[in-house]
């Protein structure tokens, strides 16, 4: 819980900060438990929530605050036997009742602890009532005697550590040392919460209680809810929990709504929560399949559904598999709905008893481990060495997941499950290093790989040949040129292209002019080539400062693309790049456009309110699967692959100029070319 507690001790006011120090110090005196087994949560009160639905579970202590409210547990009163919670955990945000909160003993008027259990039952005598308040009053007496000694003594020791450990985190770093690591998602308190768009709650009736009726229902009752952030679960016959996707970027990721609704027909999911059943194959039947199921799901109506579709899953005839299916005109089940049960004596699990929350928060690349490693840390029982990742949609911030083949421990029926996450590293970007060599004839304006190599950096009138690491290996001077080098493009193994103001020019792979481009008569640029690029489908692109043109391999205008009437780039074009999803962006010193391959206008790519270039920026490019970076005016910043902000990458080193140049490396690097004529290695994960 280290860096999760951390998290929600920054979240907290002063007060609130104090009061979650003195339940850890409290809760280090448990002589029968240690902290890796506290767990701290997101805490709201339901007022309208009955006591039976928190089944039993009591907080160790629980701290209102005027942000957010925290309740703290022990494990093994907040988990069953075989780790699942007693009670519903949704992105670190639990639900209590009113009156389970009113259960726990005044400790203050912001922190409530339970006493400990009462001892005076059947004391009736006031006079041993007041012998026992006696001897519990010296009993504390003495344990503050003692508490006191020992208090000193830890005070001591512990500023000896603190000064020990001090450059390897700090205070807070020390004193959550030792709780279980659980990472949870970055608080952004700029968006909205889910409550506060889904404030009508009360769906009414519904033709069923699939996932998307609940959503379109619950758009309908509120037109400011934007569904397509959000996901349901807990769906039950009139009730569902409505919570909001990792990736969201109007909703705060932790905050999630209950509605209710009165459905026509429920699926059989809805009654049907166990679907795998450990039983005996011989002898079975339609009617053992359907006492079997009604055994284990109380709620289950047999005579709404026919079995069907029986059959073995493997070659040794150990699983056997049968369909729910509801019948036609029932009154219950929605009509051609069906279910999968499985039933076997070989003690393997369907993975979706193991794999509950889909959700899986920050992660900081999409990495195969990194991702697992998040799904397991979702789902403690999840035994991530027996599924694989079989698709993965960066789009959406997606991935696709299912059993092994070869899996020992789950069922294997080619069933797979979408998982959500957020991609947020605050180290892409920040500087590894920066150079000492300092260039002499001015900055690199450019950056281009033309080999396994070599990068080929255009500057004042002269190209730098650079390594794979971005050390320089020579300079080619090149006087035909006037001024800087803004782009060089390579097009093939034959042609790379670059451009001084009007004019193209072939480049050989060492950098020195080839030959200078003459164009076809009667064409020519309206301005400075500010970029080149060769794009998916073969086509060339080139842009000035206001236009956009295509251009054959050898560097000639075929034609200057005219811009649909009424749309328009609200500033200079600076570069053009194309994503590894085909998506092509076009900079300008304010703004990113998103064009369509034959050069026009798709969109301008509009940021989220709380995110925008605070100045200038001059540099785009992709460094993953996942991100794209943009430099500026000494400022670097992350984006998602929509073109719309991430993050502003915030570091103590500062880059000293304009960012005109980015170049991921072949160490994973970022190489940064700045107008304080330096070049800078970014970190890229």
């Amino acid at each position: 819980m280290e860096n999760k507690a951390q998290n929600f001790y920054s979240g907290m006011c002063s007060n609130c900060q104090q009061k979650f120090k003195k339940i850890i110090n409290l809760a280090r005196k448990n002589s029968t438990k240690t902290l890796a087994e506290l767990e701290v949560f997101f805490c709201r009160v339901d007022k309208s929530r009955n006591i039976n639905e928190d089944n039993g579970v009591i907080p160790l202590a629980f701290i209102f605050c005027k942000n957010d409210s925290y309740a703290f547990f022990w494990k093994d009163s907040l988990y069953n036997g075989d780790g699942s919670p007693k009670i519903s955990l949704i992105d670190n945000t639990i639900i209590l009742s009113q009156d389970t909160i009113e259960k726990i003993r005044n400790y203050s008027n912001l922190i409530n602890i339970p006493s400990l259990p009462s001892k005076t039952h059947g004391v009736t005598n006031k006079g041993d009532l007041n012998k026992i308040n006696s001897q519990i009053s010296w009993i504390n007496r003495q344990h503050l005697i003692q508490m006191t000694k020992m208090r000193k003594l830890f005070i001591i020791f512990g500023l000896i550590f603190i000064l020990l450990i001090g450059s390897l985190g700090g205070f807070l770093g020390w004193y959550f040392l030792g709780i279980s690591n659980l990472e949870p998602p970055i608080f952004d308190s700029s968006k909205i919460r889910l409550e506060d768009h889904l404030i009508n709650d009360q769906l009414e009736s519904l033709d069923d209680n699939k996932e998307q009726t609940i959503l379109l229902a619950a758009k309908k009752k509120n037109n400011k809810l934007e569904i397509k952030d959000l996901l349901v679960k807990e769906i039950t016959a009139n009730s569902a929990l409505i919570y909001v996707k990792s990736a969201s970027r109007i909703y705060q990721y932790n905050t999630f709504a209950k509605v209710l609704f009165s459905p026509k027909k429920i699926t059989i999911k809805t009654d049907v929560k166990i679907q795998n059943f450990y039983l005996d194959l011989d002898n079975i039947s339609e009617d053992t399949i359907l006492s079997e199921v009604k055994l284990e799901n109380k709620d289950f109506i047999k005579s709404g559904v026919n079995v069907q579709n029986i059959k073995y899953i493997d070659k040794d005839e150990k699983i056997l598999k049968a369909d729910l299916v509801a019948k036609k005109n029932n009154i219950i089940y929605l009509d051609d709905d069906q279910l999968t049960v499985y039933f076997s004596t070989t003690g393997k699990k369907m993975l979706g008893q193991d794999l509950v929350e889909y959700n899986l928060g920050d992660i900081k690349n999409v990495k195969s481990p990194t991702i697992l490693q998040a799904a397991k840390r979702k789902n403690p029982n999840l035994i991530v060495e027996e599924i694989e990742i079989i698709n993965s949609i960066f789009e959406k911030n997606e991935i696709v997941v299912k059993v092994k083949e070869d899996s020992e421990y789950y069922i294997n029926d080619n069933l797979s499950f979408i998982l959500n996450y957020r991609v947020f590293n605050l180290n892409v970007g920040t500087v590894k290093n920066k150079s000492d060599k300092v260039l002499n004839n001015g900055f690199l304006t450019s950056l281009v790989r033309v080999d396994s190599q070599t990068i080929l950096g255009g500057g004042f009138r002269e190209i730098y040949q650079l390594s794979n690491n971005g050390e320089i290996k020579k300079i080619i001077r090149l006087p035909d040129i006037s001024g800087n080098i803004y782009t060089i493009a390579k097009i093939d193994d034959d042609n790379i292209l670059t451009a001084d103001g009007k004019t193209i020019y072939k480049l050989n792979f060492d950098g020195s002019i080839r030959e200078k481009v003459n164009q076809p008569e009667g064409l020519e640029f309206d301005g400075d080539v500010a970029g080149i690029i060769k794009l998916s489908d073969n086509r060339i692109l080139t842009i000035t400062a206001k236009s956009v043109y295509e251009i054959n391999s050898t560097g000639e205008i075929i034609k200057k693309i005219d811009q649909v009437e009424g749309t328009e780039f609200d500033g200079q074009l600076l570069q053009i790049i194309e994503l590894k999803n085909k998506s092509i962006f076009v900079l300008t010193p304010e703004s990113i456009y998103s064009l369509n391959f034959d050069g026009r206008i798709n969109e301008k790519i509009i940021q989220p309110i709380d995110q925008n270039f605070s100045d200038r920026v001059y540099s785009i490019t992709q460094i993953n699967e996942m991100t794209i970076l943009v430099g500026g005016s000494e400022e670097v910043y992350q984006l998602d692959l929509d073109g719309q902000i991430r993050n502003k990458v915030k570091d103590k080193i500062r880059i000293e100029g304009n960012i005109f140049a980015l170049l991921t490396l072949d160490n994973g690097s970022i190489l940064a070319a700045a107008t304080d004529s330096r070049l800078y290695q970014l970190h890229g994960d």
